[in-house]
């Protein structure tokens, strides 16, 4: 935070477990910083025992009272390994969206769907809710795009790059409902890197690129364009200023 203080930065603030927001705030003034967009909690924060990490684990009263007083942004990446397919998850999101409707949902990654099988059916519950918006960070799967623009509204869906992540070389593919890597970067959950193929990848950014192209058009057709423009751009000026 104070890097981004130092040199105007915009940025998220990502909140303990136990903080008490509002006493940040006394001490720190966030509120006021022109700088500051809103919260960004990640689920591999908390510290918790003899089960999964909650929402409520990342987001406690204070935090949510805080960001529901302010009328702020709040980057949600969704806990526990079966994401959206947890009825837990989705009871906690629902109760939070209904409990403190200013606060500005942004689901990262749609829920982390990075498959098909993790959106089909699994976003639906949030489509009424005006204050949820769509984070596509690191999402290159034409399918998922294509149903994410059949079931919610363009002006709710935020292009996201997922950088510096997005500037490897690479692409996921899906094998059995669940996604891998094929990158220059060895992970647990990759199939790479593949030695003498890396000369003809690109980087996941444009794959993320091309994927929401295709889909654009594939659901709007000739209309595509001006659609484009609000995902790549206007909404997140709309949501954030």
């Amino acid at each position: 935070m104070e890097v981004s203080k130092q040199q105007t930065m915009p940025y998220y603030y990502i909140p303990g477990q136990q903080e008490d927001l509002f006493a940040t705030e006394q001490r720190l003034h966030l509120s006021k910083q022109s700088y500051f967009l809103g919260l960004k909690p990640y689920p591999d924060i908390p510290v918790v025992e003899g089960r999964e990490v909650s929402i409520y684990d990342m987001l406690n009263p204070s935090a949510l009272a805080y960001a529901n007083k302010h009328q702020l942004s709040v980057v949600l990446h969704i806990p526990r390994k079966e994401r959206l397919h947890s009825r837990e998850n989705r009871q906690e999101l629902l109760a939070c969206i209904t409990d403190y409707p200013k606060i500005r949902y942004i689901i990262a990654h749609v829920g982390r769907a990075f498959t098909y099988y993790d959106i089909e059916g699994l976003i639906d519950f949030l489509l009424p809710y005006e204050n949820v918006w769509f984070d596509t960070a690191l999402i290159n799967s034409e399918t998922v795009l294509t149903y994410l623009f059949q079931k919610a509204e363009p002006s709710r869906i935020l292009f996201g790059s997922d950088a510096p992540v997005a500037f490897l070389r690479g692409k996921d593919v899906t094998i059995n409902n669940k996604h891998y890597y094929v990158s220059e970067k060895a992970v647990p959950w990759g199939l790479g890197p593949i030695e003498g193929t890396l000369s003809a990848f690109t980087f996941y950014i444009y794959e993320e690129i091309r994927a929401m192209i295709y889909a654009a058009k594939l659901v709007y057709g000739n209309e595509a364009r001006p659609i484009l423009e609000q995902v790549f751009y206007q909404n997140a000026k709309r949501l954030l200023r």
